[in-house]
Order: structure tokens, then sequence, then C-alpha cells
């Protein structure tokens, strides 16, 4: 059944005030003073409540932002809510040009990925003239990325023999990894919806990468999906292959991609809050990295050039010891990512507690980090990453090294370094 929500000033919490160049204003004569009104009193948003609602794993911000952007001005912006515009009267008045208007469930950004974080919203352009009136309308808010689960056929799981990861990404620089967790003899998966931005229109392509322990040995899958859209819900599935005479391989396959289920006029909200897990462990356990240089490692580093001294040292301290440390790398170099995947099977996450053959051929060519076991288990970790400065200096860009830290208790950290290559 679909139903029409009008958000009402209940629904809403101001976050925000406005640039002066743009005032929420009804209580003066407009005519001839060069200025029109936007009117909101007809503005409604829409939600289908056939569409699978999805579950927000922090609390949102609970108030639909409001974002007017002149076309001729930068300068000249508004971020307010639909709360302060009922306030004013439904209307605001704008100097005469011509406008977009956003309506968007979360006021900043959306990011390139993230799970379990949907954000909704709609644009649409006006003119203001001066001395009259514009109508907003209506307005319908779908879904601004595209979302993916990731599942496993009961035959897939049964071949699984050690912990896996399928990394999906959108953008090079920002993956999200759904883990295969083997415990006891059993593999257990991450349910959890992950949302991606589509910023490149029909060329937006997405990759999947599987490396995971299989009928006993390490095993890598990758496969891309072009023509990514936005509001769109990829549904991908892995499968054990088998072969024409009925006897099973141990090849491990992407069945093919669900055929996208289009989120129609969607807004999130009616979305309910989970609350926190009161069996998640609490803080992140005391896990810091310092720095045991000259560098303040919490700021970037410029990388010198080669024949100039780079001793870049740090120590990483674990007080309830290493359970999985992984570094994840992001650049704005496209050519050093990719360098990476090269060598690493495809992938820019890096497994310091187990590492593969690639990931130990990064760290003895391009990046000297620690791994095996001089990191397993251990509740302090040495890092020099001064040999790092000759090959990293074939890149130009901004490099960071998210450095994902699980204890023994479960208490998790992410920290990063960042270098820059001028």
């Amino acid at each position: 059944m679909k139903k029409t929500i009008i958000l009402s000033i209940a629904a809403l919490l101001a976050f925000s005030s406005c640039d002066e160049k743009l005032n929420i204003n009804t209580n003066h004569n407009i005519e001839g003073s060069g200025e029109g009104y936007l009117s909101f009193a007809g503005w409604e948003l829409t939600v289908d409540d056939e569409v699978e609602k999805t579950k927000a794993s922090e609390p949102a911000d609970g108030s639909y932002a409001v974002i007017i952007n002149s076309k001729s001005d930068e300068s000249a912006s508004v971020i307010t809510t639909y709360q302060a515009v009922k306030e004013a009267g439904n209307k605001i008045s704008l100097a005469a040009g011509e406008y977009s208007v956003t309506a968007r469930s979360k006021s900043e950004d959306v990011p390139a990925a993230k799970f379990d974080y949907p954000v909704y919203g709609v644009q649409k352009d006006v003119t203001i003239e001066s001395g009259k009136v514009t109508e907003l309308g209506e307005m319908v808010c779908k879904l601004l990325q595209t979302k993916v689960t990731i599942d496993y056929s009961d035959e897939f799981l049964a071949m699984v023999t050690g912990d896996c990861t399928a990394t999906v990404s959108v953008s090079p620089t920002a993956p999200l990894t759904y883990n295969i967790q083997y415990v006891g003899g059993k593999a257990s998966y991450d349910h959890r919806a992950g949302y991606f931005a589509v910023n490149n229109g029909g060329n937006t392509t997405m990759e999947v990468f599987f490396k995971g322990n299989v009928e006993g040995g390490q095993k890598t899958m990758s496969q891309s999906f072009s023509n990514i859209k936005p509001c769109t819900w990829h549904q991908i599935k892995f499968v054990k292959k088998v072969s024409e005479d009925g006897t099973a391989d141990i090849d491990i396959v992407i069945e093919d991609l669900v055929e996208d289920v289009e989120l129609k006029d969607n807004i999130n909200g009616s979305e309910s809050i989970i609350g926190d897990d009161p069996d998640a462990p609490k803080g992140d356990g005391g896990i810091m990295l310092e720095s045991t240089c000259d560098y303040d490692i919490t700021q970037p580093i410029v990388v010198p050039a080669k024949g100039n001294s780079f001793v870049l040292t740090m120590k990483a301290t674990i007080p309830n010891k290493v359970l999985k440390f992984s570094v994840d790398i992001i650049s704005t170099s496209p050519d050093f990512v990719d360098a990476v995947k090269i060598i690493n099977d495809g992938s820019a996450t890096l497994d310091l507690v187990d590492p593969s053959s690639g990931a130990i051929s990064v760290f003895t060519t391009i990046i000297p980090f620690p791994y095996g076991a001089a990191v397993a288990g251990k509740s302090e970790i040495s890092f020099n990453l001064s040999d790092a400065q000759v090959p990293i200096l074939a890149f130009k860009g901004t490099h960071t090294f998210s450095m994902n830290v699980m204890d023994q208790q479960g208490c998790k950290k992410t920290i990063n370094v960042t270098m820059i290559v001028e």
C-alpha cells in the first residue's frame, strides 16, 4: 500500500542556520525588491510501504535537510530543515534567479561507501521571479546509492574451511568488506547491506573480489558488473560450481547478478532505530599507535625526495593482543592502488596476520609492514616504514594507510597514517 506522508514540524529538528545571503523571511513586502517567494505549502514526500525498510545501525539525525543553491552565485546558499520552513510560514524569500532545491535524509554528502547507511533525496530546479510566488510542489525522495547484499548457497558454505572475505567497490578508494568467519567447523557470514555512491553515471562499474580458505586452500575470484545505477539493489550470490557429469569441482563462481530491484519513491522517514548491542565490547581496548620518530603520525607526512633522510617508525600497542590486523590502501592516485592490487591478487586490503603471498610481495617491494608471527597475538608491534620512501615516490598524491585492528576481546580501532608525495 502506498501512502503519502506530509513532513510536519514534529517529524523534524532544525540543525543548521542559513547563510545571510538567502533569508528565511516572510514579513516584508517583496514588490519591487527584486525578490520572490519559494512556497513549500504544497510540498509532499511519499513512501511506498511495500518496499523493504532498512534499519540503520546508527541513529539518523531525525530531520530532512533542505538545501537551496543559487546557480549564479556559488556563495549564496541556505541549509535548513522543513521544520524551519514551516515555522517561517511555509515560504522563504529569495533574490530573483535560478536555484536548485535538494531534500535529503542526511544533511551531509552521500558517503562513498558505508554499511547500513541509506541516504534518500531528490533535487528540483526552480526559477524565482521578482514579486511572484513559485510553488515547489511534490518532490519524491529515492535512494541515492546502490544497495549491495551478499549471500552464499549452503553448498558453497559447506566448502569453506577458513575465514574468507568478499570485497565490493564502486569507487576503488572506498571498498566494503563482507566477512565469512569460520568458527568450530562452521561458516557464518556478514548479512549487512552496503550502500555505495554512484558518481559516474552509466559508466559506473562495480568490482567484486573474493578471497578465502576453501576446501583447505586459499582461493580467489573476481568479477565486474557495469552500468551501476542509483536506486537499485544488487543481490550477489556465491554458489558451488558443478561440472556437466555431476561432479563438483573447487572453482569459486559468482552465480550472477540478480536482476536489479528498483526502490521506488522510498524515503527513510519511518525507519526504526536499532539500539546498541549489549554484548558488544565497549571502547577500543586501549589500542593505540604512537610515533617513535620525529614525525607526527596523526598529521599527513610529506615524503622527502630521494637522497634525503626519511626515518618513519612507530609502535602499535594492543593490550588484549592482536586477533586481526589489516591495512586498507586508499589513495588519490589510482596508479598506486592499482600497483598494490596487481601484486595482491586484485585487493587493496593487506592482511598482516595471515597474509597472502601477494600481500607479502607488497610488504617486501613497496610498504614494509610487519606480518605473520610479528603481528599475530602480539601486544606490541614495531613498524619501520622508512624503506617505503623510494617506491612510494613513484606515485604522486595522498596515500592513506587505514589500519584496522581487532583484539582478542573483540575491541576494534581504525588508525590512519597518511603520506603525501608532492
